[in-house]
């Protein structure tokens, strides 16, 4: 065997042992992390503001607070339509305190979002 061809077989299986590792930690974090499947769009804040009709900011509050899932992607979130909508029909399902008799209805407000948002869906879709 060569000298060469020796030297090339060790530096290989080093390189070997120390990449090994860090591939393993990579199928890792793939099977810890749930990608979407195909198909699915991750919606911008931007497009869930406006789907709700409120600010960019709200949205950001909503995921910060916890309240809307969503994925931070570097300085960015996105947020899964399935996760929008679990969070408009819990918003529509969680008891409510009365209001004071000349406040706006919350209920109605809360019923105008949503139908604004089946109607950005249909839209979307193209139905």
């Amino acid at each position: 065997m060569s000298l060469e061809r020796a030297f090339a077989q060790i530096v290989h299986a080093e390189i070997e042992r120390q990449v090994k590792p860090l591939l393993e930690a990579v199928d890792a974090l793939r099977a810890a992390v749930q990608v979407p499947s195909e198909g699915v769009r991750l919606l911008t804040t931007k497009d869930v503001a406006e789907m709700c009709q409120v600010e960019a900011a709200t949205v950001r509050s909503w995921i910060k607070s916890g309240a809307l899932s969503a994925v931070e992607l570097g300085a960015e979130y996105r947020v899964e339509r399935a996760a929008l909508e679990r969070y408009l029909e819990l918003r529509l399902t969680v008891e409510r305190p009365s209001s004071p008799p000349n406040a706006p209805s919350l209920d109605r407000e809360v019923e105008r979002m949503q139908s604004r948002f089946a109607m950005n869906q249909k839209n979307a879709r193209g139905d």
